[in-house]
């Protein structure tokens, strides 16, 4: 998590993105959005600890028509060691509010969502 903020923070400076929260916000949306061409040719690792424990393949295959593998936490920091193209992981957020939110980032790998 703290490499994932580390590269948005990267991102923010290479791109002299400055301004209000949400003018931050939509600019960086903007930038990961050109990367997510690429996700339906990769796999999402989804870290067992980090999903409900209710959650079934069968029930995420439903809400996401790409690869994914349920995976151990050992895998993800694998992937992330070996800067592997072939996968993306799924990092949950906690936003200033309080609330939970899932963003899709093609390398830091968090679901999307619309602001």
């Amino acid at each position: 998590m703290v490499e994932s903020m580390i590269q948005a923070m990267d991102i923010v400076q290479k791109k002299n993105i400055n301004g209000l929260p949400i003018k931050i916000v939509n600019d960086l949306l903007k930038n990961y959005n050109t990367k997510t061409k690429n996700i339906k040719d990769r796999t999402l690792l989804l870290c067992r600890e980090t999903i409900s424990k209710k959650s079934t393949e069968s029930e995420i295959a439903k809400c996401y028509p790409y690869k994914f593998e349920i995976c151990d936490r050992d895998k993800i920091e694998q992937v992330i060691e070996d800067k592997s193209k072939d996968y993306y992981y799924f990092q949950p957020v906690i936003t200033d509010c309080g609330l939970r939110r899932w963003r899709f980032l093609p390398q830091l790998l968090m679901r999307r969502t619309k602001f």
